[in-house]
C-alpha cells in the first residue's frame, strides 16, 4: 500500500489540535424523532444540542445490546455498545442533558423493579410452602426471579459482572459524574486496579466475561456481555485523575470513550418546550427497543451487513482512518483514531435499528412477521460516518490539551495537581502550606521546580491577574482550559 498516496487524502486529521476551535454537532444526522427530541430537549434546556446527542447514542445504544450486530464482512462484526463522556463545569447543563436522554428508561426500570418486587414476594411465598413439606415432597424447588437491569449504577467489577450474567441483552452504565467510576481504577498503581481495568477494556469489545469471586467461591460468567456507558465530568476533575492515572492512556480507556466539551453558555430562561408528540415519541422508541431484546436471543442476535454501496464507502472511510493514525504525534491520539473505525459501524448499526422504528417497517411487537431490514444503505453509513468525523475532531483537540503529567511525578508535583483541583487556581504562595514543601530544603527552589515541570508538561498553565486596586498583579495556575469551548473564569481563592 502507498502510505504517502493515502496520507495525501486526509489532511484534516493533521490539522486538528488543541486550537482547533469548537465546531457545531451535525444533527440532522438523526432523523425525524429522534433529531426532534434532542433538538427539542437542546432549545428547553437552553444547551448546546451536543450536550444530548451524545448520550442518547449511548442510552439507545444500550437498549439495543445484543439484540442486534453488524457483520462487516465473515468472522467481524461490531455490538452496538457506545461510551460517551461530556467534559463541562458545573451548572453548565451536563446533567439535565444526560438525564433527557435516559428518563424514558429510568421509568422502564422503575416498572421493571416494581415487577421484580411481586415476583419476590410470590417466589419467597412458594418457598415457606415448600419449606413446609416434611420430606420435601415431590414438588420442584421454587426458581428465584432474576432483577431485571437496564440501568446500572454500581460500577465495582463483581457487582457489574453478576449484573451482565443475569441480563445477557446488555445494560446502560449512567453516572451523572463518572469521576467515581474513573477514580475508582486508582488502586491499579498499587496493583489492586489492575484486573479492574482490564475488565472493562474487555467489556467494550464483548468479551465474554469470567470471574472467580473472592467470597463463596462462587464462578461469575456473562457469555454474552454488553454495555453502554454515558455521564460527565467536570474538566479540573478529568485532568486531575488523568495526571494520576497517566496508563489510562497507555491501556486504551481514554481512546474507548467518545468524549465531548461543548461550549458552556449561561442558561437563561425560555418558555421553549419539548412538544408531547416529540417525547411521546422518543419514549415509543425506547418502548420498542425494549420489546426488540425481550424477543431477540442474545445468543442468536439480528445479524445486520453492509448493502455493496456501503461496503464501498466503508473501505474508503476505514483505509483513511487507519492511514490517519501516522499522522498523528502521540500514542493517545493515534488509539482514538483506531477506534473510530469500531465506533462507525456501531453508530450506523443504532442509526440503522432507530431509522427502521421512525419508518414503521419495523414493529416489536410482530418481529416474526414483519421482521427488520438487514442491510444498512449508504446513506446511513455517510450519516455514522459524519458523527464519526465530528467526534473525530473533538477527541483530538480535547486529548491535545490531555497532555499527560511527566513520567515520574513525585509528591510534590501530585500535591500541586490537587491542590488545583480542589481550589481551581493557585497562587505560587499557596504552595508553601503544603507539607511536602513546607518541610523541604530550599521550599522556593522546589515549588518553582515542580511547577515548571508541570507546566512544561502542559498538565497547568498560567495566567498573569490584575490587581484591581492597582499595584503589582499576580501570576495564577489552573488546568488548561480547552480552546473553542469558552473559558472557565479563575477564582478568587485568597480569602
Amino acid at each position: 500500500m502507498n502510505f504517502s498516496h493515502s496520507l495525501s487524502h486526509i489532511p484534516t486529521d493533521r490539522s486538528i489540535s488543541a486550537e482547533t476551535l469548537w465546531q457545531p454537532f451535525p444533527i440532522d444526522v438523526f432523523r425525524d424523532t429522534t433529531g426532534s427530541f434532542i433538538r427539542e430537549t437542546a432549545g428547553a434546556i437552553g444547551i448546546d444540542p451536543a450536550f444530548i446527542a451524545p448520550p442518547v447514542l449511548s442510552a439507545l445504544s444500550g437498549l439495543i445490546g445484543r439484540s442486534c450486530c453488524i457483520e462487516l464482512k465473515r468472522g467481524y462484526s461490531e455490538i452496538p455498545s457506545i461510551w460517551t463522556l461530556t467534559l463541562a463545569p458545573s451548572g453548565s447543563g451536563k446533567s439535565p442533558g444526560i438525564d433527557a436522554a435516559i428518563a424514558p428508561i429510568r421509568k422502564c426500570q422503575q416498572l421493571e423493579d416494581e415487577r421484580y418486587k411481586k415476583k419476590r414476594l410470590e417466589y419467597e411465598g412458594k418457598m415457606r410452602e415448600y419449606g413446609r413439606q416434611q420430606d420435601g415432597g415431590s414438588e420442584k424447588r421454587p426458581t428465584a426471579p432474576v432483577p431485571q437491569q437496564l440501568l446500572i449504577d454500581d460500577a465495582t467489577t463483581e457487582a457489574v459482572a453478576e449484573i451482565l450474567a443475569d441480563n445477557p441483552s446488555g445494560c446502560l452504565l449512567f453516572q451523572d459524574e463518572l469521576a467515581g467510576f474513573l477514580g475508582s481504577f486508582d488502586a491499579y498503581r498499587s496493583g489492586g486496579g489492575g484486573k479492574d481495568l482490564s475488565f472493562w477494556l474487555s467489556l467494550f469489545d464483548g468479551t465474554p466475561v469470567r470471574i472467580n469471586r473472592k467470597t463463596g467461591n462462587k464462578l461469575i460468567t456473562a457469555p454474552t456481555p454488553a454495555i453502554a456507558i454515558c455521564g460527565g465530568i467536570q474538566p479540573g476533575m478529568i485532568h486531575r485523575i488523568l495526571a494520576k492515572n497517566p496508563h489510562f492512556f497507555d491501556a486504551g480507556l481514554i481512546a474507548r470513550f467518545l468524549i465531548t466539551c461543548p461550549p458552556p453558555l449561561p442558561i437563561m430562561w425560555t418558555e421553549r418546550e419539548v412538544s408531547e408528540q416529540t417525547e411521546q415519541g422518543y419514549k415509543h422508541i425506547v418502548q420498542q427497543l425494549l420489546g426488540l431484546r425481550r424477543m431477540v436471543s442474545p445468543e442468536q442476535p439480528i445479524v445486520l451487513t453492509l448493502s455493496n454501496d456501503a461496503k464501498k464507502i466503508w473501505e474508503e472511510f476505514f483505509n483513511g482512518n487507519a492511514a490517519g493514525q501516522y499522522t498523528r504525534d502521540t500514542e493517545a491520539e493515534r488509539a482514538a483514531l483506531a477506534k473510530m473505525s469500531k465506533y462507525a459501524a456501531r453508530i450506523a448499526l443504532v442509526l440503522h435499528v432507530i431509522e427502521n422504528l421512525e419508518s414503521g417497517m419495523y414493529n416489536a411487537s410482530t418481529l416474526e412477521q414483519r421482521g427488520i431490514s438487514r442491510e444498512v444503505s449508504a446513506q446511513t453509513l455517510r450519516s455514522a460516518i459524519r458523527l464519526i468525523e465530528w467526534f473525530k475532531t473533538e477527541s483530538m483537540r480535547l486529548l491535545a490539551s490531555f497532555r499527560s503529567p511527566p513520567p515520574r511525578a513525585d509528591r510534590r508535583t501530585m500535591a500541586i495537581i490537587d491542590l488545583i483541583h480542589n481550589r481551581g487556581s493557585i497562587e505560587k504562595s499557596d504552595l508553601h502550606s503544603l507539607r511536602v514543601f513546607r518541610n523541604a530544603e530550599m521550599p522556593s527552589v522546589m515549588i518553582d521546580a515542580a511547577l515548571s515541570e508541570l507546566r512544561h508538561q502542559g498538565v497547568i498553565e498560567s495566567e498573569y491577574v490584575k490587581n484591581p486596586r492597582g499595584g503589582a498583579g499576580k501570576e495564577r495556575f489552573r488546568f488548561p482550559t480547552f480552546a473553542g469551548s469558552g473559558s472557565e473564569t479563575i477564582e478568587n481563592t485568597g480569602k
